[in-house]
């Protein structure tokens, strides 16, 4: 246990590739031939090389149309965790009602895919916005533990310095809590980097990134890497889009991969669940 305790967490977000294109309302994507399957088993095959485990944050719509990779990330000894079903927006859904269904619908289809709890939660897009305490209630009174949802490029700048840096509990309005377990940032004087995932990993000096996670590790909490199946896939369609949106998403993919490997093997990570387990067995 604690040596889970002392390990980083690992995060991929399984989603279809083309998300980002559906949700701003960009075409082409509809008649192209699936990717991501193939892209994850090769991940599979790299976490199993180095004995290391990882939470995958699965959507509902991704779940219903490859449940075989969904089960695959299961026996491999993954957590399965929710990613919401449609990859929309909390504010997009319109109430708390909504999320609570297309949490719901999640749920659904991923439990009946695997033999696990579905205990943690990820916003799609880091996005949250003044939906975040209704949303904690919404996942505690459906039984989940752990929500992964808030980072801090995505706060108004005056609340940047005063989210806590690593994994925190919030205190729900009924005096329970839920577990935040934010992306780990790079701390610079007043200046907070995010450094351990998605672009940000690929394109800033790995020796950023290591130095995220040593920072973390010396506050004695995990980081928290997350990457999503498109960013180890250089081969992914580029469909017309702005180019900023091509910047985020494809600029220098071809690095992630090799990347990830240097940090395999410099690091031991865990699961969002079994870091939490072992964090309440020492406490």
């Amino acid at each position: 246990m604690r040596a889970q305790l002392r390990a980083h967490i690992l995060t991929f977000d399984a989603e279809h590739w083309y998300e980002g294109y559906r949700h701003r309302g960009f075409g082409g994507w509809s008649d192209l031939p699936p990717r991501d399957p193939a892209t994850i088993a090769r991940l599979l095959t790299l976490l199993g090389e180095h004995w290391q485990r990882a939470t995958f944050f699965v959507t509902g719509r991704f779940a219903a149309e490859f449940p075989d990779t969904v089960r695959a990330i299961d026996r491999a000894g993954h957590e399965i965790a929710s990613h919401g079903y449609e990859h929309f927006r909390i504010e997009r859904l319109g109430s708390q009602e909504a999320f609570r269904d297309d949490l719901r619908r999640s749920l659904a289809v991923l439990r009946d895919l695997t033999a696990q709890p579905i205990r943690a939660f990820r916003a799609p897009f880091w996005a949250v916005g003044r939906a975040y305490p209704s949303m904690l209630e919404v996942l505690r009174e459906e039984g989940l533990e752990v929500s992964s949802s808030r980072s801090i490029w995505g706060l108004p700048l005056g609340e940047r310095a005063r989210m806590p840096a690593g994994p925190h509990q919030v205190r729900l309005s009924d005096g329970d809590s839920i577990w935040e377990i934010p992306p780990t940032v790079l701390t610079l004087g007043p200046c907070r980097i995010p450094a351990a995932g998605g672009f940000y990993l690929r394109c800033l000096p790995e020796m950023v990134v290591r130095a995220a996670l040593d920072q973390a590790a010396a506050r004695s909490e995990p980081g928290v890497v997350y990457l999503h199946p498109y960013d180890m896939d250089p081969g992914a369609p580029r469909l017309p889009a702005r180019w900023y949106f091509h910047l985020m998403r494809y600029h220098r993919l071809e690095r992630t991969e090799s990347i990830l490997r240097q940090l395999l093997r410099a690091y031991q990570f865990t699961s969002v669940g079994a870091w939490l387990d072992a964090r309440r067995a020492v406490t």
